[in-house]
C-alpha cells in the first residue's frame, strides 16, 4: 500500500509536475495531519474578541484505513479568553492524538487595544483650558504641556501666542526661525 507523501504543483499551469509516494504497512499505525476546519461564530467574536488558529491541522496516529478526512471543530461557544485544546476533539475509533491533551488549538482573545498617539492626543486638547490639580497619564505629559501653553498664550494675548505653544515654537503657518529669504 502506498500513501502520498509531497507533490509539486507548477505555478502557472497549476499542474502536478511530481509526485512522491510512500510504502506503508496497512496493518501499522503511522502518523498524519489532519485538517481542522473551524465552524461556527464564536460568541467571543461578537464581543469584540478575534479567533486566533494556533493550528490549522492535527498530527493524530491510527493506522491508514482509519484516516479521517478532516475535524470539524464548532467554535460557537467559545468566549474571549477560552481555548480549544487536543482533549476538545472527538476522535473517531481507532485514531488518537499524536500531540499532548493540552495543546491549545483555537483562542479566543481580547483585542488589542490602539495607543493613542501624543498627536492626536494635542489637536484633541488644543483649546482646552488647563486645570490646576489634574493628573496627567505618562503618555499624555507632551499634549498636556502644549495645551497649557496654549492656554496660557490664549490668556496672554491673542491666537498667534497660542498657535506657537501648541505648534511646538513654530508659528501657525509659518516655518521656525520667521519667514526670511536667502
Amino acid at each position: 500500500m502506498a500513501l502520498l507523501w509531497e507533490y509539486q504543483i507548477d505555478a502557472l499551469r497549476r499542474n502536478v509536475t511530481h509526485v512522491d509516494l510512500i510504502s506503508i504497512d496497512p496493518d501499522k499505525e503511522i502518523d498524519v495531519d489532519v485538517p481542522l476546519v473551524l465552524v461556527g461564530k464564536a460568541i467571543g467574536t461578537v464581543d469584540g474578541g478575534q479567533i486566533h488558529t494556533e493550528r490549522h491541522t492535527l498530527r493524530v496516529r491510527c493506522r491508514p484505513s482509519e484516516i479521517p478526512t478532516k475535524f470539524e471543530l464548532d467554535v460557537t461557544p467559545l468566549k474571549i479568553g477560552d481555548a480549544f485544546h487536543v482533549s476538545d476533539v472527538s476522535f473517531p475509533p481507532g485514531v488518537k492524538a499524536a500531540l499532548p491533551d493540552s495543546f491549545t488549538l483555537v483562542t479566543c482573545a481580547a483585542p488589542k487595544v490602539e495607543k493613542e498617539t501624543t498627536e492626536t492626543a494635542a489637536v484633541a486638547v488644543e483649546g482646552a483650558v488647563a486645570v490646576e490639580g489634574a493628573v496627567v497619564a505618562e503618555g499624555d505629559k507632551k499634549a498636556a504641556g502644549a495645551a497649557a501653553g496654549a492656554a496660557a498664550g490664549a490668556a496672554a494675548g491673542g491666537k498667534a501666542a497660542a498657535g506657537k505653544a501648541a505648534g511646538g515654537g513654530k508659528a501657525a503657518g509659518g516655518k521656525a526661525g520667521g519667514d526670511k529669504k536667502k
